[in-house]
């Protein structure tokens, strides 16, 4: 998905709440000129028509398909915790919002981070294909060892091979500290 460019952070903050603790957002009322014109009806009877419906409920709650909160905006779709980082910052960052702790519908501003697309593939939840519990750890039939590992800028690290699966885990837990992978890399979420 492409990201979208937000519309003017002011128009967002007349238009939504944000509530960083909880990372929740709200409809607020909204004026006839946040409106545009599509039909023979008034701006004020629009106004008056969505105000009835959505005036003080959550907003942008469906959830797409890669796990994020999102939402209309003016016949647009926006992501959520884009959306929340814009009103609570003022401003719309050029690169990626990173939610800390791996849950993509977590948009608490304490959970958000702008990241390069670098450093967010160094904070990914543990893969489903993860036989051994422990991120870069698998049994190697060959060695009949534990092997650690780790890939970095596309380059495979072997990183040892081990007797016990502790061993190999700690060897693993070193490299991502010294290499600067974030603390919460390779967790199960």
């Amino acid at each position: 998905m492409t990201i979208k460019p937000l519309p003017d952070i002011e128009f967002l903050r007349k238009i939504l709440k944000y509530e960083c603790s909880t990372g929740k957002l709200f409809w607020l009322e909204r004026a006839p000129d946040t409106f545009e014109q599509k039909d023979n009806r008034s701006l004020a009877h629009s106004a008056s028509l969505w105000n009835a419906r959505h005036c003080g409920k959550e907003a942008m709650t469906a959830i797409s398909k890669q796990g994020y909160k999102v939402g209309n905006i003016n016949n647009s779709l926006f992501r959520a915790h884009r959306v929340a980082w814009a009103i609570y910052y003022g401003y719309d960052p050029k690169n990626q919002i990173d939610h800390i702790n791996g849950d993509r519908q977590d948009n608490r501003i304490e959970n958000l981070r702008v990241v390069t697309n670098h450093q967010n593939s160094w904070n990914q939840k543990m893969r489903s294909t993860n036989k051994s519990g422990i991120n870069g750890v698998s049994w190697c039939k060959m060695m009949n060892k534990w092997v650690a590992r780790a890939t970095v800028d596309g380059i495979d690290h072997k990183i040892g091979y081990f007797d016990n699966k502790y061993d190999a885990a700690k060897a693993r837990a070193e490299f991502d500290r010294a290499i600067g992978f974030h603390a919460n890399h390779g967790g199960v979420r």
